[in-house]
């Protein structure tokens, strides 16, 4: 039997700045706002630079990141009658500071006019049809319609800042549910972070005025929890990273049990992007007196679909149900309760889908439309409303005395939310695929299952366990009291680990494997599935840039309209059934790619050639992909006009005069359509010499070329081609993906078919 000491306990610092602390010297210097102000500064201060070692959301935070603390500085000590004005002119600042005087005052001031027209003093429905024709007009300067004075840059912020926010701002404004004020609509449009992040929450106007803190009470408080939450989406989007560079495959890399489990698993776990970025804006804003609620509570522990629902983008849940459920919802009511509660909810996720491809519309430039995309929205909707109906006829449970469920509960529930989670995984990896006919193509791997997947079985439930284990504890863990420099401790010792292990002195003591996983999490740079899709963007739609891969969407965020692939420009190019797949047309010209592009009479990116070359002359025929056609890059300045204009100045030509270089090449060509344009159109300009510039993914545009003409039941010119295909148990009508994962173990053999189709021919004829 142990006694408790009677020796006194020495108090912490967390003890003398608590309320029941004596008011000693050292309490009194604890609680002073300049201490508390150093203790909030200093972790900022640590964040933003966790943020920059990991290169977290590019160069241009920095800038951000400079105004964020002094802003924040500046704002602590100023009269409470000042704070808004002056959040107001430092987010317009931000716009300034980011993209320059003269763009940052373009958008300013469209922004501005937006708003002019939400209180112009005419009747609603006059300034909503003001509102939609402007909108309109800017939409149709978004794809390049018409042209604008300022640069492209600024679209995405300016369309996160406006596509949502202005519909929440008219509810309000038509309802008078808030105050309205020229500074607090400042502050609700232009906040400052979201300069430097598009894909923003979409906060609610009354919310902010409501929550917004214009006393000092305790406001402390609001800012630790702000940096609680940085601290928070810090580490979201670390773990992000380490998820992003080594989880996510392609659907045309699942070939076995592992793969699958790994393909249903990486794209919701993905999510933590959003969920990471989020966090650190509401945080940001937090240091600014507007505290803002949780955008993220646990959405990886719910134990019901409409649990998901509440859980995960809250603020999206709270504009769906402001301006879509509660209307619908009581203007159906007379059909009855459950019918109601329905068809409310299908409203719901109807207006999400299709807000979510208008969001991205602005921030990308295109629709986000794809039949997985319908498909998601429409199995989530359904699985949502049952849950709706079942819990609204549910019989409420109520418990006196303690709000600490049962432990068989809360295992029950910690159940329910693994079976949530899977099923969210599994749909989620649909919501992903290019189509529905894949997405169920990558089960037949489950075919192939044997003894030899059995040591599966382990890891999974495992993870299973682990998984129940962790919701066991959020779902009975006791939330302690606030205590300011408890929480400062916590975050700050959280900010130390993450700092210390990004640190080439610390991460380079461990192994080289561990070591080498680290390093990668400080870069920026695409993973392998990403790159190869960008690569694949040259001859493949671009449409499949979506929420699965949000590394790749900021590549295409401010590409210009004019960014698509060449095989939907018809006003350039002849699309072709089969080999090769597309030709330039003659004396066509356009802009393409930010670059003018101009073919001559045979088709081709290049100047003027006879058919045959001139005595002493020697010519080269140059063929190859997007590299070598000069995709975005002046007709001039490609290296194949480089090339030819030193050669035929440094005169170093021997026996010949001049050399010409005729540049075949065609963006998206493969091997394969090489090989046909050889035959079709090269060899009939008599070249002294074929230079191919090959790529290291044509090996993999090669097979996926086959795929798509057996597909497309498109005429294949070489019997080989088909040997190869059935070799693979693949043949004419075969789905793409399906095939194009039959034939990727012997795509190299393939590569070096081609390759040796296109010496022989040059050979054949002395080139």
């Amino acid at each position: 039997m142990t006694t408790e000491s009677t020796a006194p306990r020495r108090k912490t610092l967390v003890d003398m700045a608590s309320p029941e602390a004596p008011r000693g010297l050292l309490g009194r210097v604890a609680d002073s706002e300049l201490f508390r102000y150093l203790a909030l500064s200093g972790q900022l201060a640590v964040v933003l630079l966790v943020i920059r070692s990991y290169k977290l959301e590019g160069r241009v935070f920095e800038k951000l990141a400079v105004l964020l603390w002094a802003g924040f500085t500046v704002h602590y000590f100023l009269p409470v009658r000042w704070r808004l004005q002056f959040f107001g002119l430092l987010s317009a600042a931000g716009v300034l500071a980011i993209f320059g005087p003269l763009p940052g005052a373009w958008l300013l001031g469209i922004g501005l006019a937006v708003i002019g027209i939400c209180h112009l003093p005419i009747r609603f429905g006059a300034r909503l049809a003001i509102l939609l024709s402007a909108t309109v007009l800017l939409g149709a300067m978004r794809v390049g319609r018409i042209p604008v004075p300022w640069s492209a840059a600024i679209w995405p912020v300016l369309g996160s800042m406006l596509a949502l926010r202005i519909i929440i701002y008219l509810y309000d404004l038509e309802h008078r549910s808030a105050p309205f004020s020229f500074w607090r609509s400042v502050a609700y449009f232009f906040m400052l972070p979201n300069v430097v992040f598009p894909l923003f929450p979409v906060v609610d106007y009354q919310t902010l005025c409501r929550t917004y803190d214009d006393d000092d009470k305790d406001r402390t408080r609001g800012h630790q929890i702000g940096i609680d939450w940085m601290v928070r989406g810090t580490v979201q989007l670390v773990l992000y990273r380490l998820i992003y560079q080594h989880l996510p495959i392609d659907t045309t890399a699942v070939r076995d049990v592992p793969q699958l489990l790994r393909y249903l698993l990486w794209p919701f776990l993905l999510y933590l992007n959003v969920s990471g970025l989020f966090h650190l804006v509401i945080g940001m804003l937090r240091l600014f007196g507007f505290n803002l609620p949780e955008t993220h509570h646990l959405f990886y522990l719910a134990s019901s679909f409409t649990d998901l629902w509440r859980r995960i983008n809250i603020y999206w849940k709270d504009f769906m149900m402001k301006i879509f459920y509660y209307p619908a919802y009581f203007r159906l009511r007379k059909l009855g309760n459950n019918t109601a509660l329905v068809l409310g909810t299908l409203v719901v996720f109807l207006a999400t889908w299709t807000l979510h491809s208008w969001q991205w519309f602005w921030i990308r430039g295109s629709f986000l439309l794809k039949g997985t995309d319908v498909l998601f929205w429409t199995v989530l909707a359904v699985l949502v409303a049952t849950n709706v109906v079942v819990e609204a006829n549910r019989p409420m449970i109520r418990r006196l005395g303690s709000t600490v469920r049962p432990l068989k509960e809360s295992v029950r529930r910690g159940f329910q939310a693994l079976g949530v989670f899977l099923v969210i995984c599994v749909l989620w990896s649909l919501w992903v695929s290019d189509s529905f006919g894949d997405w169920v193509s990558l089960f037949s791997v489950l075919q192939k299952a044997g003894r030899n997947d059995l040591w599966l079985v382990p890891p999974v439930l495992g993870g299973a366990a682990l998984f129940l284990l962790v919701a066991l504890y959020y779902e009975r863990r006791k939330t302690p009291p606030f205590q300011f420099y408890r929480h400062a401790f916590q975050s700050g010792a959280t900010l130390l680990v993450v700092a210390l292990l990004g640190r080439p002195a610390v991460y380079n003591r461990f192994h080289a494997d561990v070591a080498a996983v680290v390093e990668k999490l400080k870069s920026p740079g695409l993973n392998s599935r990403d790159a190869a899709r960008r690569q694949r963007d040259y001859y493949e739609k671009l449409n499949d840039v979506g929420w699965d891969n949000p590394e790749l969407a900021k590549v295409y965020m401010v590409r210009p309209a004019d960014w698509g692939s060449i095989r939907y420009r018809p006003d350039l190019v002849k699309f072709n059934e089969g080999l090769p797949y597309l030709d330039l047309l003659p004396n066509a010209r356009g802009r393409h790619r930010g670059a003018e592009v101009q073919f001559n009479r045979w088709g081709m990116r290049d100047r003027d050639y006879p058919p045959e070359p001139a005595p002493g002359v020697y010519r080269i025929a140059l063929v190859g992909a997007s590299h070598t056609f000069a995709s975005g890059v002046k007709q001039e300045e490609g290296f194949e006009s480089l090339l030819e204009d030193r050669v035929n100045r440094e005169d170093r030509l021997g026996r010949y005069e001049r050399v010409e270089i005729l540049n075949f090449a065609t963006e998206g060509y493969s091997p394969l359509d090489v090989l046909a344009s050889m035959e079709r159109k090269v060899l009939r300009f008599k070249p002294h010499a074929v230079l191919y510039v090959v790529h290291q993914l044509d090996a993999y545009s090669a097979v996926s070329r086959l795929s798509k003409l057996l597909n497309d039941h498109a005429p294949i010119p070489y019997p080989e081609l088909l040997d190869f295909a059935r070799a693979g148990g693949m043949g004419p009508g075969s789905q793409e993906k399906a095939a194009t994962r039959a034939l990727e173990s012997r795509r190299e053999a393939l590569l070096a078919w081609a390759y040796r189709q296109l010496a022989e021919r040059c050979r054949s004829r002395g080139i």
